[in-house]
C-alpha cells in the first residue's frame, strides 16, 4: 500500500443490492452503495445515495429526489450546514435553544433569534416549504405546531435545549465540482444520530442526491483524516460494482 499517494474516496452509489427499511409509518426499498477509501487502509463504508435512475421524483417543498451525479468532486470544509429550503436545517446542529414567553429561540453568537412566532426564521422556512408544495394549505396555528415539532426532543417529548434535528447531521462536506459548490453533500441524518446515541439500529435511507453515511463511519473517516477539505471524491455510475481496480493492491 503506497502511503505517499493522495487519499481518494470512490463512491459506487448503487451496487445492485437493496434492502427494506422503515421510514416513518411505511417500509421503503433502499438501493445501497459503498464508499471505498483508496490509498488509505482499505476502508469499505456503506452508503445510501440518491435514488436510482427511473426512481427519481418530485418531493414536497419544491425539492427533487435525484440520482447522485457521476463525476469527479473535491470535498469542501466540514461544516454545520444550514439552509432555509429545509425547515429543520435553518438552525445549526448543537445550537442552544430556549422558550421565552411562548416563543422558541436559538442562540447564534451572543444573540437569541426567534425560531417560532410570526417573524421566526423557522416559521418563514415552513411557510416557504408549504408554498412550494402543490395543493397544500396550512393555517398559522398549524405552521406553529409544525415549528414546535421540529424543536421537540424525540426522547423526552419536550422542547429541546440543544438542537439536534438539522437534516445534515452534526457535520457535512459539500462535493465541489470545478471549484463550485454543488447540491450534494456527504452527511449523516438526525434519525441515525439519535439511534446511534441511544443504542438503536442505524439503517441508512435513500437521500435526495447526497451521500448518507452512518455516524460511526463519519467519525471513523474524520479520525483517519479522510473527510477533510481538498480530498478527491469520485462518484461512479449507478449499477457499477466496486471495489475500484487495484483497491486491494495499493
Amino acid at each position: 500500500m503506497a502511503e505517499n499517494k493522495a487519499v481518494k474516496l470512490v463512491i459506487y452509489p448503487y451496487e445492485k443490492r437493496s434492502y427494506q427499511a422503515p421510514s416513518g409509518n411505511k417500509i421503503v426499498t433502499v438501493y445501497a452503495g459503498t464508499l471505498y477509501v483508496v490509498n488509505g487502509h482499505q476502508e469499505i463504508i456503506d452508503i445510501a445515495a440518491g435514488p436510482i435512475p427511473g426512481k427519481t421524483y418530485d418531493d414536497n417543498g419544491g425539492h427533487t429526489a435525484e440520482s447522485t451525479h457521476e463525476g469527479i468532486y473535491v470535498l469542501d470544509r466540514g461544516e454545520s450546514h444550514t439552509t432555509a429550503s429545509w425547515p429543520a436545517s435553518v438552525v445549526p446542529w448543537g445550537t442552544p435553544v430556549r422558550e421565552l414567553n411562548g416563543i422558541i429561540q436559538y442562540q447564534i453568537g451572543n444573540q437569541w433569534r426567534d425560531a417560532s412566532g410570526p417573524r421566526g426564521t423557522v416559521t418563514q422556512a415552513v411557510q416557504l416549504f408549504y408554498a412550494r408544495t402543490p395543493n397544500t394549505h396550512k393555517t398559522p396555528q398549524q405552521i406553529q405546531d409544525d415549528v414546535r415539532d421540529i424543536f421537540t426532543d424525540w426522547k423526552t417529548g419536550r422542547i429541546t435545549q440543544v438542537y439536534r434535528a438539522n437534516d445534515f447531521g452534526k457535520l457535512s462536506w459539500n462535493l465541489k465540482r470545478n471549484g463550485k459548490r454543488t447540491g450534494f453533500y456527504i452527511h449523516t441524518t438526525p434519525v441515525d444520530e439519535f439511534n446511534t446515541a441511544n443504542g438503536g439500529n442505524v439503517m441508512l435511507l435513500q437521500s435526495h442526491g447526497c451521500i448518507h453515511i452512518r455516524p460511526v463511519d463519519r467519525d471513523r473517516l474524520m479520525k483517519a483524516g479522510y473527510l477533510r477539505e481538498g480530498v478527491t471524491v469520485e462518484v461512479k455510475k449507478y449499477g457499477e460494482v466496486g471495489p475500484p481496480p487495484g483497491f486491494f493492491f495499493q
